[in-house]
């Protein structure tokens, strides 16, 4: 029932998404080792670092989502200063409850519990220490989220209600309820969107439309919450300039594929793209790259063979991060969740290497001119957070027999995402 309501979620909102990427190196798998792809004839930018903000102010994508939420949101950030205000903490700590979920979930869930978190008019913090802090890629932006662990983090009661979505509904009837107005609250969430779970709630409706967003959904506001929270550190910002130049124009290109051409999963899945649906993405690359000389494709995929694929088709046009390693977030995660069944693989040090080539990649892979994607939220994010054109493709992961593939655009930046040109593509498995 949880898997058909969340599928269920996806198809009525549009939206598909993305994983992790693979490049320069070996990676190793338990015993098997996996040699990563590299396009040699892909001519690498100079390192000159990505203007990105480091002084942040006030983000133009809060600015974009009108002047009754701006005048709300500096009323907002005046009051985060106020070291006794009860707050709403983000929270991921595998061993204790369950898993957090990878780079898509984790940030829909904090973006939205900050979100939640002005309705109810509660500061906002980020205790997450797994599987390395994300003060390791982003410094703090506008709000000061970073909790450091420390003791009396523990003494507050670990909410996983936003774990569910059956449970949705359960913990915004908490939060509206004059109970919890003077408590701190820590909550688990992977939430693709709590937006009408909170309106569903008339004191949380009225809030949110007191703010200004109450036609808003998470591919809405997601941009500006992300902007308050993070902004790209120095090693980040070295990492970024090493992958990408300020002159390239590209496409971001996002597959899912899990199944057996996913090397990196230590829990196995069902196939997310089946390789039967690969020429829907060679259709859609073949025409841009043809019109456009100048336009690169950018990859990140959680299967080595398909970046193969990618770069044997398209020569000299293809890029993605320089030393990534094909694992999904949450599986450093399985020896603390479950050390009766799973090895502790990596130490703290290369725990934090990869979460940064993880968050490099999420990063990286909104930064094009239009973006082409699969289903994650990895892609999701990638895609609220730049608002700019994405070309989705989504297999049935039922039958394998069909996919749906459309258009995900902004009407302008204050609105929420829509849908456009949509089909359905037949397609045929062996």
């Amino acid at each position: 029932l949880r898997t058909a309501l969340i599928v269920a979620t996806l198809l009525m909102l549009g939206m598909l998404c993305v994983q992790i990427v693979e490049v320069r190196q070996v990676v190793t798998r338990g015993e098997a080792e996996t040699r990563v792809p590299v396009d040699a004839s892909y001519k690498k930018p100079e390192a000159v670092e990505v203007a990105v903000k480091k002084k942040p102010g006030l983000p133009d994508s809060c600015k974009a989502l009108g002047g009754k939420f701006v005048d709300f949101l500096e009323t907002y950030l005046m009051r985060e200063r106020d070291p006794s205000r009860r707050r709403l903490i983000y929270n991921c700590e595998p061993n204790k409850k369950r898993f957090c979920g990878g780079t898509g979930d984790r940030l829909r869930g904090i973006t939205g519990l900050l979100f939640v978190a002005m309705a109810t008019n509660r500061s906002f913090g980020i205790y997450s220490p797994f599987p390395s802090p994300l003060t390791a890629f982003y410094d703090e932006g506008v709000i000061k989220w970073h909790i450091p662990t420390e003791k009396g983090i523990e003494d507050i009661p670990v909410d996983t209600s936003m774990m569910r979505l059956q449970k949705h509904h359960k913990f915004m009837k908490h939060l509206a309820s004059r109970e919890t107005d003077g408590k701190h609250i820590r909550a688990q969430s992977n939430s693709f969107d709590p937006t009408p779970y909170a309106v569903a709630e008339p004191r949380l409706r009225s809030a949110i439309g007191g703010m200004g967003l109450g036609g808003c959904n998470i591919s809405c506001y997601y941009s500006c919450m992300f902007d308050l929270l993070f902004v790209p550190n120095g090693e980040a910002r070295k990492m970024i300039a090493e992958t990408v130049s300020t002159n390239d124009r590209f496409i971001g290109m996002q597959v899912r594929v899990s199944g057996p051409m996913a090397t990196g999963l230590q829990i196995p899945e069902k196939w997310r793209t089946h390789p039967a649906a690969f020429p829907l993405f060679w259709e859609v690359l073949d025409g841009k790259l043809s019109a456009d000389s100048g336009l690169k494709v950018f990859v990140t995929t959680d299967a080595p063979k398909f970046l193969e694929m990618v770069i044997e088709r398209y020569k000299g046009r293809v890029f993605s991060t320089p030393g990534d390693q094909f694992n999904h977030t949450d599986s450093s995660e399985l020896h603390a969740l479950r050390p009766d069944k799973y090895k502790a693989h990596d130490d703290d040090e290369t725990k934090k290497k990869k979460f940064q080539l993880t968050l490099l990649n999420n990063y990286v892979l909104g930064m094009g001119q239009e973006m082409l994607m699969a289903q994650s939220g990895f892609g999701d994010t990638a895609f609220w957070r730049t608002k700019k054109t994405a070309t989705c493709i989504f297999v049935n992961i039922d039958t394998y027999r069909h996919a749906w593939r459309h258009t995900l655009t902004y009407p302008n930046p204050s609105q929420s995402v829509v849908k456009v040109n949509n089909s359905i593509i037949a397609i045929d498995p062996p």
